[in-house]
């Protein structure tokens, strides 16, 4: 009996609860509204307003705030450099160009 007892204490004290941090990923800068205006935005509407709306389930990119969202909360920078968004497929095809566009802007250069 003693050894189960002493079985079932040491059991209640080895297990440990590890907790892993989720890090958000805020921005360190401000991306520019101005050139989310007139570059970024235009190139979101063609390539992923069609997925990407109010409802749809997705990330919304309707406005500044909504992609500045995107870029904090859904790793939006990952889905573009990943190549992973917009999917193999998708018409019309975002260019290396654009994709850059959009990294630089979300990265502050």
């Amino acid at each position: 009996m003693k050894f189960i007892n002493l079985f079932i204490v040491m059991l209640c004290f080895s297990c440990t609860y590890d907790y892993i941090d989720v890090e958000e990923n805020i921005l360190e800068c401000n991306p520019d509204l101005q050139f989310f205006t007139s570059n970024i935005k235009p190139i979101l509407d063609v390539h992923c307003s069609a997925c990407h709306y109010q409802g749809s389930g997705r990330a919304v990119f309707n406005d500044y705030e909504d992609v500045i969202y995107s870029i904090e909360y859904d790793n939006l920078l990952f889905w573009i450099t990943s190549y992973q968004m917009p999917p193999y497929g998708s018409q019309p095809f975002l260019s290396d160009q654009d994709r850059q566009i959009l990294t630089n802007w979300i990265n502050c250069e």
